[in-house]
């Protein structure tokens, strides 16, 4: 009799053991499937921000309430309000995006989020983005994970000119690039070619 009940206590305990053991392998697994959710996302924001700044920079409203997710457009993405959902073994992830201004110190350190003031000045170079991946376990359990990303322009061009055929004499401020320019001596512009300008006297 003792033995019998020493054996059932064992084998409840084992049978406990393994039951915390599956969930917890399958909790696992579950965060790993919506991590690389997150970093798929991440990747693919900051593609879109290689290729044009302004379709992340110029993105209204920005908060950290804000949803965005990316969308498919042909063969490039955009940026669109609201989330998407994605399943992975009958699971079903959401994910989206929040996007922020930057503001930084005197001494070019990120300090508090946007509006910034007083000795904080805005960032136009630099925006934060804060990614997020959520799902129910069984049960009804939410879960979530997020990770905070900064994206930088550091390559897109803010002004481009190629074409100096149309002469002198265009003066102050410009808001978008055409043909002319300011001055020049022994330079002639010419429109045999994008972007030719040739030396006078050679």
């Amino acid at each position: 009799m003792i033995g019998l009940t020493i054996a059932a206590i064992i084998i409840s305990s084992v049978a406990v053991a393994l039951a915390i053991m599956l969930r917890s392998n399958e909790e696992t697994k579950q965060a790993q499937s919506a991590s690389f959710f997150l970093q798929e996302y991440v990747d693919t924001v900051q593609v879109i921000a290689e290729s044009d700044w302004h379709a992340i920079y110029d993105l209204s409203p920005k908060g950290a309430t804000t949803t965005y997710r990316v969308a498919a457009s042909g063969t490039q993405y955009a940026v669109q309000s609201g989330s998407e959902t994605s399943s992975i073994d009958a699971i079903e992830f959401t994910r989206y995006f929040s996007i922020e201004d930057v503001c930084r110190d005197t001494s070019g350190n990120i300090t508090t989020v946007a509006p910034c003031g007083g000795s904080d000045a805005g960032d136009p170079s630099t925006q934060k983005i804060t990614v997020y991946s959520t799902w129910t376990y069984r049960g009804g359990e939410a879960r979530s994970l997020s990770t905070v990303h900064y994206l930088s322009r550091w390559q897109n061009d803010a002004f481009g000119q190629t074409d100096w055929s149309g002469g002198s004499g265009q003066d102050g401020v410009l808001t978008s690039p055409d043909n002319r320019f300011s001055t020049s001596t022994n330079i002639s512009g010419v429109s045999t070619g994008t972007g030719s300008i040739i030396l006078e006297g050679y």
